[in-house]
């Protein structure tokens, strides 16, 4: 609490700790709400001040609350040979597989699409891998879409716990950091295991558009 009160008072305030620690490359700050940061290769989200107390977290992290009472962070790590089998063996549903492919399948997509220029992370909650997500930032080519949610896929078995909207959180937050990047888009297929539904109470909104020759063009405001 001393710490705390001293940060306040002779220093940055409820990001004065990320800023401290030598293994956190960049800070980012959303307003009183949200700190994003990006330590060895994750990218982690935290409560800016608490609304009651206004007390500061000791790190940057995004914390939810599945079913079970149990809370767990999520966070986004990069994937790598010593992670790389147990992401690749995350599924959807057998319903959802017609909106979104495997990991492997969209690893392989980002090597036959370069102009993509694909930014990908493994979702973790703690210290288990439940999901996959992949973006566009700036792109190569006016065939892809920029600041674009390429793919988000969380593990049936994890479904229904809060990490595919703790991503969208994250995701959102990255491109917030983005000077002069105003809309996230992202797209998807009709029919029952479709996402859109999902899309929309996160707050996307339908353009009307069908791009990618059936997708629906969903578009979220960031400003």
């Amino acid at each position: 609490m001393v710490n705390e009160v001293s940060d306040e008072v002779a220093g940055f305030g409820f990001i004065e700790f990320p800023l401290k620690d030598p293994s956190i490359t960049e800070v980012m700050v959303n307003g009183l709400d949200y700190v994003f940061a990006e330590q060895e290769g994750r990218i982690e989200i935290g409560r800016g001040c608490c609304e009651a107390s206004r007390a500061c977290p000791s790190v940057p992290q995004m914390f939810v609350e599945p079913p079970s009472s149990v809370l767990a962070m999520v966070s986004l790590q990069p994937i790598s040979e010593s992670n790389r089998e147990a992401v690749e063996a995350l599924r959807v549903s057998r319903a959802q597989e017609q909106f979104v492919s495997g990991v492997a399948e969209s690893l392989l997509e980002t090597a036959d699409e370069p102009d993509g220029r694909a930014l990908y992370w493994a979702v973790y909650a703690d210290e288990t891998p439940v999901g996959f997500v992949m973006i566009s930032d700036e792109v190569g080519s006016p065939e892809y879409i920029p600041h674009y949610l390429w793919k988000l896929l969380i593990d049936e078995r994890y479904q229904g716990r809060g990490f595919g909207t703790a991503t969208l959180d994250l995701i959102v937050g990255y491109f917030r950091g983005r000077p002069g990047v105003q809309v996230l888009w992202t797209s998807a297929g009709q029919g029952n295991g479709s996402p859109i539904a999902f899309y929309e109470r996160f707050g996307f909104e339908q353009t009307g558009e069908i791009v990618f020759d059936d997708e629906v063009l969903l578009r979220l405001k960031l400003g």
